[in-house]
């Protein structure tokens, strides 16, 4: 899922929060304030799966993105995980058909998760480290682009695989921001 960079009175409209008390959590702690994403309107703009992170609560397809899990696998798990499954905490409303995506606490659905990689023995995902695939999609530009052109127009600060996830080798997400940021100049 890939959500263009919000406002904070954006974010706070799509998670039907109150604007006034948003703004106050992330005065009251301006360290969990995300990275800005750019400018609308005189506004800086953020990721909103980073802010929803930084408020401690993601969806599920952030969740998967962020920790490696497969969509469809994270969406079953509310059958295979019933006494673990959390209860959502909010909604996000994109403005768009069908049912709106569901928000849950962050903490409870590494829970879950914990549970699933004992239940099939998987060893979960190495925090900091991406595949160029879930790299191109954080980063909303096309797998191809990743690896076709990047990878081959900055060879010389492309990093080093840090391992492997299945058949796809695993990169160091700063190391592929370093590439990101050169290749957008």
């Amino acid at each position: 899922m890939i959500q263009q960079p919000l406002t904070l009175i954006d974010y706070a409209r799509t998670r039907q929060l109150d604007p006034a008390k948003l703004l106050a959590e992330f005065t009251d702690n301006p360290d969990a304030l995300p990275e800005p994403q750019g400018e609308q309107a005189g506004q800086p703009t953020y990721d909103p799966d980073q802010l929803d992170r930084a408020r401690g609560v993601t969806t599920l397809a952030g969740f998967a993105t962020l920790r490696g899990w497969d969509l469809d696998d994270v969406r079953r798990w509310d059958k295979r995980q019933p006494d673990l499954w959390p209860e959502s905490v909010g909604s996000v409303y994109t403005g768009q058909a069908g049912k709106p995506w569901k928000l849950y606490p962050l903490g409870a659905l590494d829970v879950v998760a914990a549970a699933e990689s004992v239940r099939r023995g998987r060893e979960p995902k190495p925090e900091g480290l991406v595949t160029m695939d879930e790299f191109a999609d954080k980063m909303g530009v096309s797998r191809a682009m990743v690896k076709n052109k990047w990878r081959v127009q900055h060879r010389d600060i492309w990093p080093e695989p840090a391992g492997k996830r299945g058949r796809q080798h695993l990169y160091e997400e700063e190391g592929l921001m370093r590439v990101f940021r050169a290749a957008r100049g």
